[in-house]
């Protein structure tokens, strides 16, 4: 996974908030974390460990059966409308 990709799905943030103890949804910070550190996020395979280690088997199961799953939303094109459908003029 690209950096980019990394960065627009705000992992950044999420790895940032882990770091500072911000969230108790483990499962949620395992996914992002593991997905920033398959994309080179510096310092992610260090976060990815403390939170595994304040996880059960079950939680890290999950988190990477999310991670695997994961798929980024396409981003819509300039003008186009939230709905998919063309703006009004």
């Amino acid at each position: 996974m690209p950096n980019a990709l990394a960065t627009r799905a705000g992992v950044p943030t999420i790895v940032s908030h882990v770091r500072q103890g911000v969230t108790n949804d483990y499962v949620q910070a395992y996914k992002w974390v593991s997905l920033a550190s398959a994309g080179g996020h510096q310092g992610a395979k260090e976060r990815l460990s403390n939170v595994e280690a304040k996880m059960t088997k079950e939680q890290i199961t999950e988190a990477q059966r999310l991670a695997r799953e994961f798929q980024p939303r396409k981003t819509p094109e300039p003008g186009a409308s939230s709905l998919g459908q063309p703006p009004k003029p």
